[in-house]
């Protein structure tokens, strides 16, 4: 995103950005209330409706962050049955309905039954905050697994077998005409399309 927002900035200089850390439903409804104009989601948007959206990047949860004491730390994989039994966060249902329900699926049909420890949808940062803390294992996907690999007080370990992704989207009003909305899309999907 930060890529994105430089390139923009270097075309359109005398644009207001605002950036912020909303979950995507959040982002769909201040692009719905006409408070937002361009956000970055995940999951599917329901169209056609008031928002519309491009694909942006797929991009695959493959991978977990553990306490460096943990049991899971020595190994170079884990696989999701080792997940059984383990405190795992688990992002609240209310928040991101579709993230929580893709992986409590991606568990069960590991066999794995981990203790759900949920949390308020938030920056991978505070994910990896609460696993540095042992609250539980946290879940990456590849992009954010190179953010939390320069943490000291987390260790970031492979997930196999690789069967959950993040879907990121591109989205805007529908039928907003501004150039800057159809600019900023056109550059999000140049610097971060995948």
């Amino acid at each position: 995103m930060m890529r994105t927002i430089r390139a923009f900035r270097a075309e359109h200089p005398d644009a207001v950005i605002r950036p912020d850390g909303l979950t995507s439903l959040l982002i769909l409804d201040g692009l719905r209330a006409g408070r937002i104009a361009v956000g970055i989601v995940r999951g599917p948007v329901a169209e056609p409706g008031p928002v519309a959206s491009v694909p942006l990047a797929r991009v695959p949860v493959d991978h977990v962050a553990v306490p460096p004491d943990h049991r899971l730390a020595g190994r170079k994989v884990v696989r999701a049955r080792d997940l059984d039994g383990e405190p795992v966060l688990v992002v609240e249902r209310a928040d991101a309905p579709t993230a929580h329900d893709e992986i409590e699926s991606y568990c069960a049909a590991a066999g794995a039954r981990p203790r759900w420890i949920t949390h308020a949808a938030v920056q991978v940062e505070r994910v990896l905050d609460l696993v540095a803390l042992g609250t539980g294992i946290g879940w990456l996907n590849s992009w954010q697994a190179a953010r939390g690999r320069s943490r000291t007080d987390v260790v970031v370990r492979q997930l196999r077998p690789v069967a959950l992704y993040d879907e990121f989207r591109v989205a805007w009003r529908t039928g907003d005409t501004s150039d800057q909305t159809a600019a900023f899309v056109a550059v999000a999907l140049a610097t971060c399309g995948a």
